[in-house]
C-alpha cells in the first residue's frame, strides 16, 4: 500500500495565499486573462487538491477516545494523480494508495476531523505552470502554486518568485506592509494583492532539499491547510511561514 518509490520528481514550487479586494474567483479569472492574453499562456484545464486533518485513534481507561495533538496527521490528495494520497505526520511524508484512505475507515484507526479544498485553473506560460484556486470557506483568498518545469532544486526560488510577481502585478505586498498603505490613495489601495507565502522546513519531514517531488508538494498544502484552519478559529498558527523567506519563493523586502 506504501508508495514511496513511486514518489514523482516534479519542478520546483512555491505556494502562496494571496488576498485580493473581491471575491476569489474574479481574482482567479482577472490572473488567468492577464496570463493567456498578456503574458502569452496557455489554458490547462482545471485542478483540485483536498487536505485533511485527521486524528488517529487511542483506546483509554473506561473505553474513552483520545485524539492527542502529537498523533494528528494530513491526508493530501490531489486530483492530478487520483490513484495516491500523500500522509504528512509529525516526522515524515508517505505515499500511499487510495485503498488505505478505505481500511482506515472500515477499521476506525484514524478519525476525521477538518477538511479544507482548493479548486480552480491552471494554465502554462513558457516554462512555468500557474495552478490558482479558491479555498473553502474563504470568500477573499486564493492559493496560488508556480512551478518552474526546468529545475527540481531550491536554485529556482528566485526566479520563481519574480514570475509571480510579474503575473500578480506591482501592487503586491507581503502582509506586514499592510500597515504602511495609509498614504496611498483609495484607487490604489483597492488593487492591493496581500501575498503570504508558505515556508515549509522540509528537513522537519526527512525530505532531501532537493529534488521537489509529490512528497515536498504535500508538505506545503498540508502547511497551508493548517494556517487556513487555525486562522479560522482565531488561534496562532503553529507553522512556519515567513513573507521574506528567500528560500521558499517568499514576497517581501
Amino acid at each position: 500500500l506504501f508508495l514511496n518509490s513511486r514518489e514523482w520528481r516534479m519542478g520546483w514550487r512555491a505556494l502562496h495565499q494571496i488576498e485580493a479586494k473581491g471575491p476569489s474567483n474574479e481574482t482567479i479569472q482577472k490572473l488567468k486573462k492577464r496570463a493567456i492574453n498578456e503574458l502569452g499562456g496557455t489554458d490547462l484545464g482545471s485542478w483540485g487538491a483536498i487536505v485533511e486533518l485527521r486524528y488517529r485513534t487511542v483506546e483509554e481507561k473506561g473505553g474513552k477516545e483520545s485524539k492527542p495533538k502529537s498523533k494528528k496527521m494530513y491526508r493530501v490528495s490531489f486530483d492530478e494523480d487520483p490513484s495516491q494520497d500523500m500522509y504528512v505526520l509529525d516526522e515524515g511524508v508517505i505515499a500511499a494508495d487510495v485503498s488505505l484512505q478505505k481500511i482506515f475507515g472500515e477499521i476506525k484507526l484514524t478519525q476525521k476531523r477538518k477538511s479544507v479544498k482548493f479548486i480552480g485553473e491552471k494554465f502554462r506560460v513558457g516554462d512555468f505552470v500557474f495552478r490558482v484556486g479558491a479555498l473553502t470557506g474563504r470568500l477573499d483568498a486564493v492559493v496560488l502554486e508556480v512551478e518552474y518545469l526546468c529545475c527540481h532544486t531550491v536554485q529556482a526560488s528566485e526566479i520563481l518568485r519574480e514570475i509571480a510577481l510579474i503575473l500578480l502585478g506591482p501592487l503586491t505586498v507581503p502582509p506586514h506592509h499592510q500597515k504602511n498603505l495609509s498614504q496611498i490613495s483609495e484607487h490604489f489601495r483597492k488593487q492591493i494583492i496581500t501575498v503570504n507565502s508558505v515556508n515549509s522546513k522540509f528537513d522537519q519531514y526527512k525530505l532531501p532539499s532537493t529534488p521537489f517531488t509529490s512528497r515536498h508538494r504535500a508538505a506545503l498544502y498540508a502547511h497551508l491547510a493548517e494556517r487556513v484552519t487555525l486562522a479560522s478559529s482565531g488561534k496562532p498558527p503553529g507553522i512556519t511561514c515567513n513573507a521574506t523567506a528567500r528560500q521558499h519563493a517568499a514576497f517581501g523586502t
